[in-house]
């Protein structure tokens, strides 16, 4: 096992609305409740553990609160054909785990053992992520990626998610068309912030829209599904932090 420190903010604004509340105990309608944020958070940092199985680096991320975290890094399995990994971790406020199982495949769609980017051009990735502070979550992500070749080396995330948010279900989540490009840096081979591409989650109460805005930004729509009213939300996809 290796232990690393690493920093995770994952940081959750609350905002209070006064007023009725029209919905019970189940949603008192916070627009910023932390679900945007921690859903932006995890596939950016899908993302990021995706690249570390090509560059064999295992990389801090950019938040701001001390965690104490093991990670059993990436390592392929015999028995599933996959290449697997592992980080858990405990927060000032509670716990998170992450568990990332990746399949790789060439042009002709025929299993890759040795991760090469001269060979892979798309994989699976699933996430199971369960986080234990300030809110509560339980996702599931199933990310189709293609690595499209060109001028740029363009990692696209499509695919679903699935779990639940303080104990209320998340329906069909859709993750549409999220572009990272490539880029080298002097700390070496990094994927951008995610420059294109959008969330879509349903929940019993709301929709979300997440757009992505090509920084540590995203913007979401909250909408309400009663009457329809809609909160615009930024989130910064490094740390979870939602704002208005």
């Amino acid at each position: 096992m290796k232990r690393a420190s690493l920093f995770s903010a994952l940081a959750l604004a609350a905002v209070v609305f006064s007023g009725c509340n029209l919905f019970g105990p189940t949603d008192d309608f916070r627009a910023n409740d932390g679900n945007a944020g921690t859903v932006a958070y995890e596939l950016n940092d899908v993302g990021n553990a995706g690249l570390e199985i090509f560059t064999g680096e295992t990389r801090a991320l950019d938040d701001t609160i001390n965690i104490n975290i093991t990670v059993i890094p990436w390592q392929y399995n015999d028995a599933c054909g996959a290449w697997v990994r592992t980080a858990t971790g405990t927060i000032e406020t509670g716990t998170v785990g992450r568990y990332d199982t990746v399949w790789l495949y060439d042009a002709n769609n025929q299993a890759v053992k040795i991760p090469s980017l001269a060979t892979v051009t798309h994989f699976k990735h699933v996430r199971s992520v369960v986080g234990t502070y300030n809110r509560t979550f339980d996702y599931r992500y199933v990310m189709n990626v293609d690595i499209v070749k060109g001028a740029d080396t363009v990692f696209v995330f499509n695919g679903t998610l699935d779990g639940t948010f303080d104990g209320q279900k998340v329906e069909t989540t859709v993750v549409s068309n999220v572009k990272r490009r490539l880029v080298q840096t002097l700390l070496g081979k990094m994927l951008s912030f995610p420059h294109d591409g959008t969330i879509s989650i349903d929940r019993p109460y709301r929709t979300i829209y997440i757009e992505f805005l090509g920084t540590n930004l995203a913007r979401a729509t909250v909408t309400r599904k009663s009457d329809g009213k809609t909160w615009i939300i930024t989130i910064n996809i490094t740390t979870g932090a939602e704002s208005n």
